[in-house]
């Protein structure tokens, strides 16, 4: 039989095989035979999964197939596509997938597409859910199938407050691969919109010396879906931006990110006096125009001409966006601080914001209180004096992108109470009288300044 002549009889077969078991015997033989050539292997696989959906004689073959010791990638890799296609459902399909995906012989591509079907088959299935939880479980699972498994279990269970807490501490290893660290982030924001640690990591990798250019444009775009109406997510895709070290299709997919984050007059203002010096870039004047277009003139007039006051609110936040980069790219500082950046304009309770400080830190990976959150600053003092972590803790205070005046808006009682803690804790504030042991640093301070600070026993 010629190739053209057996290829269209496995395609025929898909068409008229529902149901006929000598068919899909046939379909799974051609698929196991190793005397076929790939394009009618690859048919072959495309016609079981035309099978008609639940048929057990069909899965029960592809289940069989995927045991296969002789399989190569590509022949495996159809068998998942095809059993995503008719094993809805089939409690013996999803526990194949879900050993598939922690398989050491397979490739990346393979396990991935095991992945993909598993979400395809086993959405709101209790049996898909037990398997991807007990492999998450596992301490033998590497990072790239633990990513895969908290998101298809995401997927699967939406809101499965295991997939999350999965992807938050995968997320603080430090030897994860940069493709895995966007890929955990992007999900951990799409079951968590507006997450911080997402678009806290997001912001690392677009900083990052060590992502190609595919990582950084996926990573704009993914923070531009999770990052709506976040100050620090606007002030990184700026930063971008303005940058002559990205190529053409970055600033591009930068530019159209930063137009979904932006929600408001303020952040508006914000992008216009921040892009306003850079118009070399095509698409920066794209988004002052389309600003332009949608606040009122005497706010963008403002906007426009308040850009040389060193004073304007995103001098402040740049300030800590620009120390974190410096901190990443440094060999030592990168290895030994945790720079824990808190915006004091978001205190509800400006003389007592103990709870509001240990939120921060928790949720950039320290440990939890044993005795719970603390109420006061003093009980704020015992958790701080007696937190232990593999790097050294830095806390850094900012006014935040809301703050537009030149004095100093920290609460005295809170300046008083943290004035006593030891350890290093900065602020980003113009001088403030009375309060000569705070370590201070002006928004024009220069970021070597404050790493030499940092380096400093």
């Amino acid at each position: 039989m010629g190739y053209s002549t057996r290829r269209q009889a496995v395609e025929s077969l898909g068409k008229i095989g529902t149901g006929n078991e000598d068919a899909i015997a046939a379909l799974v033989q051609l698929l196991q035979s190793p005397d076929v050539d790939e394009d009618t292997r690859r048919q072959a696989a495309f016609s079981l999964g035309e099978i008609h959906p639940g048929n057990e004689k069909a899965i029960a073959e592809l289940v069989q197939l995927l045991q296969s010791q002789n399989l190569d990638n590509y022949t495996r890799r159809q068998a998942a596509v095809s059993l995503g296609e008719i094993g809805t459902g089939n409690e013996k399909a999803i526990a194949k997938l879900v050993q598939l995906l922690q398989s050491p012989d397979i490739d990346e591509d393979t396990r991935e597409q095991a992945a993909f079907s598993l979400v395809t088959i086993g959405t709101g299935n209790e049996k898909a859910i037990a398997e991807l939880v007990q492999l998450l479980q596992s301490p033998d699972v590497g990072h790239f199938t633990r990513m895969l498994a908290a998101v298809s279990l995401g997927k699967i269970n939406p809101g499965n407050e295991k997939a999350s807490a999965e992807l938050m501490q995968l997320l603080q290893s430090q030897n994860l691969d940069n493709y895995t660290r966007w890929q955990a982030a992007v999900s951990l924001g799409e079951f968590n919109p507006g997450n911080e640690k997402a678009i806290a990591e997001l912001m690392q990798l677009l900083q990052s010396p060590d992502v190609d250019d595919y990582i950084r444009w996926q990573a704009a775009d993914s923070l531009g879906e999770i990052g709506t109406n976040n100050q620090d997510a606007i002030a990184a895709l700026m930063q971008l931006l303005q940058s002559s070290d990205v190529d053409h299709f970055t600033h591009r997919q930068a530019a159209d990110s930063l137009g979904k984050v932006i929600q408001n007059n303020q952040h508006r203002s914000l992008a216009v006096t921040g892009l306003k010096d850079y118009l070399q870039f095509e698409y920066n004047y794209d988004v002052i125009w389309k600003c332009s277009q949608n606040m009122p003139y005497p706010d963008f007039y403002l906007a426009w001409h308040q850009g040389n006051n060193e004073q304007t609110s995103l001098n402040h936040l740049d300030l800590p966006q620009r120390l974190q980069a410096a901190i990443n790219n440094h060999p030592q500082l990168s290895q030994n601080i945790h720079l824990i950046s808190i915006d004091t304009s978001k205190f509800i309770e400006p003389d007592n914001p103990a709870s509001k400080i240990y939120t921060a830190i928790v949720k950039a990976g320290c440990p939890k209180c044993p005795d719970g959150t603390p109420k006061t600053m003093t009980e704020l003092q015992t958790y701080w004096e007696l937190l232990e972590t593999d790097r050294r803790v830095v806390l850094l205070f900012h006014p935040g992108a809301t703050n537009t005046k030149s004095e100093a808006t920290y609460s005295h009682a809170f300046l008083n109470a943290i004035s006593k803690f030891e350890g290093k804790i900065c602020f980003i504030s113009d001088p403030i009288p009375n309060y000569k042991t705070l370590k201070i640093f002006t928004p024009k301070q220069s970021v070597d300044e404050i790493l030499e600070w940092l380096g400093c026993s």
